[in-house]
């Protein structure tokens, strides 16, 4: 299979896991990697699966693309953050990889896509990797996106309902509420998005997502897209009350929850 000049051959076999800033040895732990089956998964493939990679000067946005559909795992970009750190998806790439661990290609474009002081990172939630910057992946870690789910019949249930298996999704320039419109049909759970709290922070609503998931709870696609709209300080959360599933910023919903409105 090829892409314009670039060829991407896969093959399993024994590999060399490398950091995602190009150092070799065990993934990083944390809230952003979560030590569930999934992934676990992820980590195998990135420690186990072995590439040759040949790309002359195709976008990197392209090339992460293509390495996700090639290897099967789920990769997503939060390209907005890394733009304003000036790494455009449109960098070009010039590798040429023989016999060469995934988790090693990937930390090696991550760190060819390096301008001046930014670095890029990753981060494995739930089997997906989260590509951003050093500095926003280490924000993603601090402040997780799920702040509580009620112990109600109504919460609880409706937890169990997100966390339903979607074998494929691609969401192409989807905003905030057209996911939970995608996420709430199927599974009958409800949702609510405090439009008027994330504007005042400065988010826009009409913000389009765009991302290629595999093998992904109903819930992951959720943090998935709130981790894509979260930038900086301003992160987005979500908590499950009632059986309802309200989203806005995390300071926003801890207010509300220490009695503001």
């Amino acid at each position: 299979m090829a892409v314009g000049a670039g060829v991407l051959g896969a093959m399993m076999g024994g590999g060399l896991w490398a950091g995602p800033n190009g150092q070799d040895g065990p993934p990083a732990t944390g809230p952003a990697t979560r030590e569930d089956a999934k992934s676990k998964k992820t980590r195998e493939i990135l420690q186990t699966k072995i590439v040759t990679m040949e790309m002359d000067g195709q976008e990197l946005s392209m090339v992460l693309d293509f390495l996700g559909e090639t290897t099967g795992l789920s990769i997503h970009a939060k390209w907005r953050a890394m733009e304003a750190a000036e790494v455009s998806p449109r960098m070009p790439v010039a590798v040429k990889l023989k016999n060469v661990g995934v988790g090693k290609v990937l930390a090696i474009l991550l760190s060819d896509a390096t301008t001046g002081d930014v670095k890029l990172d990753y981060a494995i939630d739930e089997g997906v990797i989260i590509i951003s910057t050093a500095e926003d992946v280490k924000a993603a870690r601090a402040n997780p996106l799920c702040l509580r789910v009620a112990a109600d019949e109504g919460s609880q249930g409706a937890r169990k309902k997100l966390q339903a298996t979607m074998a494929k999704i691609s969401l192409r320039g989807s905003t905030i509420g057209s996911v939970v419109k995608l996420l709430g049909h199927p599974s009958g759970v409800a949702f609510q998005v405090r439009e008027a709290a994330l504007e005042k922070a400065g988010i826009d609503i009409k913000t389009k997502v765009t991302t290629n998931l595999t093998d992904v709870t109903m819930e992951q696609v959720l943090k998935v897209v709130l981790e894509d709209l979260s930038v900086g300080d301003k992160r987005l959360a979500y908590v499950i009350e009632n059986g309802t599933v309200t989203i806005s910023t995390a300071e926003d919903l801890k207010a509300k929850a220490g009695g503001g409105k």
